[in-house]
């Protein structure tokens, strides 16, 4: 019986120990060649804060912010710019809609986010 008595502790502490993530990871290429992007610059912007990262040789980006929101909302609304010299730069939110710009490598599972930049006229 002394172990109910610890039930309403482990509950609060359990709420309020929420973990939650913002953001995205992936690979940027070229929307024509399929060659893939080093040195685009990705900023994530969301109401948990901000993160920038900049592609690596194999075009590979994380921009993923980890954040205790506890009992309060936790709000992972967000939005992505994708920028590089000779290229159009993309946006992207929480909310977009699967487009030929940004798409995972497997549909219908969220695993590899691909971004596809065009080439500026």
């Amino acid at each position: 019986m002394k172990h109910y008595l610890y039930l309403p502790y482990i509950c609060f502490f359990a709420l309020v120990s929420c973990d939650m993530d913002v953001g995205e990871s992936g690979v940027v290429e070229d929307a024509i060649t399929g060659e893939r992007l080093k040195g685009v610059v990705v900023k994530m912007n969301s109401s948990q804060g901000s993160r920038i990262d900049t592609t690596d040789i194999d075009g590979y980006f994380n921009v993923l912010k980890f954040f205790s929101c506890g009992i309060a909302s936790c709000n992972t609304d967000y939005d992505i710019m994708f920028l590089k010299d000779g290229y159009d730069t993309l946006r992207i939110s929480q909310g977009y809609s699967r487009s030929d710009n940004a798409v995972f490598v497997t549909e219908g599972k969220n695993d590899t986010l691909l971004i596809r930049l065009n080439v500026r006229d």
